[in-house]
């Protein structure tokens, strides 16, 4: 099977400030879309996600999850990528998601990996579990 990659650039940006160069990301799994996604820690604590571009000024924008790595012999990540402005992650309540063209409290990031133990079910569902490494590669063995 052909592996699918997404050609993805964040343009500076106040949400991102550097950007981040164009980086072509191997498309491992199906790819889960939404507005926002929740992410809840194991203290409690709770984050939303959410894409954001460049348009009209800065707006949100789609949020994509999906498996990728970086290099064929290494694990894959569970990564979050946003628009051209990347994504932000926020520490309010879904309820209050931005719809102005402010730029909402949070902290911008070009792309985000989520560590499997906060991939919500609903993401899982769509993705599925993280693609097995290369079997042509020797373990790992540490002594």
């Amino acid at each position: 099977m052909a592996i699918k990659y997404i050609d993805y650039r964040v343009e500076p940006n106040p949400n991102v400030p550097t950007g981040m160069a164009l980086t072509r990301l191997a498309i491992l799994s199906p790819i889960w879309e939404g507005s926002e996604l929740t992410i809840q820690y194991p203290e409690g604590d709770e984050e939303m996600l959410i894409g954001w571009t460049t348009a009209l000024g800065g707006s949100p924008a789609v949020l994509k999850v999906f498996w990728t790595r970086h290099a064929e012999e290494a694990p894959a990540v569970c990564l979050a990528i946003g628009g051209d402005a990347g994504l932000r992650a926020l520490s309010i309540p879904a309820a209050a998601r931005p719809e102005s063209l402010e730029l909402p409290p949070g902290r911008g990031y070009a792309l985000l990996g989520l560590a499997a133990s906060l991939i919500p079910v609903e993401v899982l569902q769509v993705i599925g579990p993280a693609p097995e490494m290369n079997s042509r590669l020797e373990p790992l063995l540490l002594t």
